[in-house]
């Protein structure tokens, strides 16, 4: 089954305004409250509400680097992360699900600690476990957010 979001307009940055959902009977995963809730987190940079979206022993893994495992482990990793960077502002442009894997794709668009803004695509597979992520990868290149200005 196939969810659909349509982020337009400054106004709507950050929420879905348009989506075409699954049935009430399939998982909550494809709720909007769920997607905004999550998104929410990451580009408030709240690492411990973030890590609360994944299974006690989840697994993290941002783009090329090593995978960590636990809640503790991915909320220290992940606020490690947001201190690298100003702000971040994610746009989902398409949702998939086939079984328990779910797939999300769009844009983000970094603020870097000079002020200097970078936007990039991305793709995120998570493996799931009930209503919790027991696997979170992310498919990215940051090379852009990190190069010198």
């Amino acid at each position: 089954m196939l969810a659909a979001l349509s982020l337009t307009g400054a106004a709507t940055r950050g929420k879905i305004v348009r989506a075409t959902l699954p049935s009430p009977m399939d998982h909550n995963m494809h709720d909007e409250s769920w997607w905004n809730s999550l998104i929410a987190t990451i580009d408030g940079k709240r690492a411990q509400e973030f890590a609360q979206f994944l299974t006690p022993d989840g697994e993290f893994r941002f783009g090329n680097q090593p995978s960590v495992h636990g809640r503790d482990s991915v909320a220290a990793y992940v606020g490690a992360f947001f201190g690298m960077i100003g702000g971040s502002h994610h746009d989902i442009e398409r949702t998939w699900r086939d079984g328990d894997t779910r797939v999300c794709a769009g844009r983000v668009t970094y603020t870097r600690l000079d002020g200097k803004t970078v936007t990039v695509p991305f793709a995120n597979v998570f493996y799931m476990r009930g209503e919790q992520v027991a696997r979170y990868l992310i498919f990215i290149d940051n090379g852009p957010l990190f190069a010198p200005g």
